[in-house]
């Protein structure tokens, strides 16, 4: 184990035990979190999907472009599933929702209308 891996997950452990439980989920946390299960690039597994939804507003087509990275194994079908079950919403909406689902990285990108939209969690 690197010295610098180690000191990370020293640090994650002080965090977590100076918040208590309540707080143990923060976003810095869950960063942190994430980052230590990112060991190497060459285990990480990407997943890009397009789809295409209804703007909540003006009921045009959006198209969104996915991409997760995650050291996790996701079924292609529980991702198709999921983005084809999406009602219509608001961009950002659709990022946590599917950051809820997923984890990992992810970029959503939208073209709404002429404007791009990206969105990172």
């Amino acid at each position: 184990m690197s010295d610098l891996r180690k000191a990370a997950e020293q640090a994650l452990e002080a965090l977590e035990a100076n918040l208590g439980k309540w707080r143990a989920k923060t976003p810095a946390i869950e960063a942190l979190r994430q980052a230590l299960e990112m060991k190497c690039p060459c285990q990480v597994n990407q997943y890009k999907v397009i789809f295409s939804k209804p703007c909540p507003v003006n009921n045009l087509e959006i198209k969104y472009k996915l991409k997760i990275k995650t050291t996790k194994v996701i079924l292609v079908e529980d991702l198709l599933e999921f983005v084809e079950n999406l009602q219509s919403d608001y961009h950002e909406i659709f990022a946590d929702r599917l950051a809820q689902k997923f984890g990992g990285n992810q970029v959503l990108t939208g073209f709404h209308h002429g404007v791009y939209i990206s969105t990172k969690r």
